[in-house]
């Protein structure tokens, strides 16, 4: 049969991985005893399917028979096999990388671990790294990349590797460039970036020329994702991964290892894989509200299995994660316009808040070009989660709710003490101190 005949297969049930054995691409399997073996090819559905060929195959391939040897140390001694495992990769990305908390190391050697188990987890978070150029974010995303299962580097972003490399690989991707979300907007992959960490994620496009129904081509886009930007990270990334603003590093790094020097670390990796691909992972709690608490569950997991000890360093970085959003959303445009209402709550006439006063009292000071208009102030209103309803004289209000009150506070963590409303009061008593706010900032 030539090449041209045979059918090629990177990803089916059981397999653990596609293995180097001397010097051929072979199918490494376990079966349901626990054992692992190689095959040239396998039958799936009636067909006889190969590997790729090497060339076909931009990474570098574990070594078969030294993958078999560290499973089988790895199950004769479980629990200090994982906790070696583990240090080795934190020493690793250690030397590799200057990073603004010791405990991102143990983070993203927890997030290494779960490239290899993804189908597993309901998300994979992105780990976003962002700077000024020269400190070290493409030797970091290559330090990760290259230890990473099926880790490729992406330097020149186009859409169609981007669907080949996740559909027939779920290969973990490093994409590094200047602006990301510009080239995304440019290149046409928003709709990946938005998509991507998300299981069963998918993304369509067009061939107009194929005909009804057949003009739809449907491409799987799930997968593990590291990102390198100078650009500031928008809100596509940052609310879908892990953002590590890099330092100016005082470290001295001569180079970084080539993917063949740290081959033992992806055998070691794939062993491990062998070993967890059919069992149950730790159950775990989602460790803080929203999306946060999604992405970060299958890290918490995965330190779990292997060294629980060390899950305060991950429940310590959540805290500081959470920390820095409030801060944010703390300034932003919607919190200063929430923090308006708040203030105004002695306005309030038959439930509802008068759309005019907070437009007012928001754009207080401001010059009048500079001025935000009461219809996008209605918009921000309605998206916080407001209901909107109709004033005394006939303009636009919003109903005052104190379940979204009490949600708002908590998304931009202020403090609140729910009051009883008054119907009537003057212009003096609305400057009075009856509302209990607090942000830790200044607000005037």
């Amino acid at each position: 049969m030539s090449a041209d005949e045979k059918n090629y297969i990177a990803l089916f049930n059981d397999l653990v991985d596609i293995v180097d054995k001397d010097g051929i691409p072979t199918f490494l399997v376990k079966n349901e005893r626990n054992e692992l073996g190689l095959f040239e090819s396998v039958e799936l559905d009636g067909k006889t399917y190969y590997p790729p060929e090497k060339e076909h195959m931009p990474f570098v391939l574990p070594r078969a028979n030294e993958v078999i040897k560290h499973y089988q140390e790895q199950i004769h001694k479980e629990k200090v096999s994982n906790k070696k495992l583990y240090k080795e990769l934190v020493s690793y990305l250690t030397d590799v990388s200057d990073l603004p908390d010791d405990n991102l190391y143990y983070m993203l050697a927890a997030w290494v671990i779960h490239t290899y188990l993804l189908d597993k987890f309901d998300y994979s978070p992105y780990i976003n790294l962002h700077a000024l150029p020269a400190r070290g974010k493409t030797k970091t995303g290559r330090g990760l990349i290259n230890i990473s299962y099926r880790g490729l580097n992406i330097e020149s972003v186009a859409v169609a590797h981007l669907f080949r490399y996740s559909e027939n690989y779920e290969a973990t991707l490093f994409l590094d460039a200047k602006d990301i979300s510009g080239s995304a907007k440019k290149m046409g992959f928003e709709d990946i970036l938005l998509k991507r960490f998300e299981k069963g994620a998918i993304v369509a496009r067009i061939n107009p020329d194929a005909g009804a129904f057949e003009d739809t081509r449907y491409y799987k886009i799930y997968g593990a994702t590291v990102v390198a930007t100078n650009e500031a990270i928008d809100d596509i990334l940052s609310t879908r991964g892990i953002t590590i603003n890099m330092p100016e590093s005082s470290k001295l790094f001569d180079r970084t290892p080539t993917p063949e020097e740290i081959l033992h670390l992806k055998e070691k990796l794939t062993a491990f894989r062998a070993r967890y691909q059919d069992k149950e992972l730790p159950t775990v709690t989602k460790p803080c509200l929203g999306r946060l608490g999604d992405i970060i569950k299958p890290l918490l997991q995965i330190v779990r299995l292997v060294n629980a000890k060390e899950e305060i360093r991950i429940l310590k970085l959540i805290e500081n994660i959470n920390n820095d959003n409030r801060t944010a959303l703390s300034e932003s445009e919607e919190a200063c316009i929430f923090m308006t209402i708040l203030k105004l709550k002695p306005f309030i006439r038959n439930g509802k808040l008068d759309n005019s006063k907070i437009t007012a009292s928001y754009n207080e000071g401001t010059p009048s070009y500079q001025r935000t208009s009461a219809r996008h102030i209605a918009d921000v209103t309605r998206a916080m989660g407001f209901k909107k309803g109709s004033s005394s004289n006939g303009g636009s209000a919003i109903y005052w709710d104190e379940v979204v009150i009490k949600s708002l506070c908590n998304r931009y963590g202020i403090s609140y003490t729910p009051q009883p409303s008054v119907t009537s009061v003057s212009s003096a008593s609305a400057n009075s101190n009856s509302i209990n706010l607090s942000t830790g900032r200044n607000n005037e």
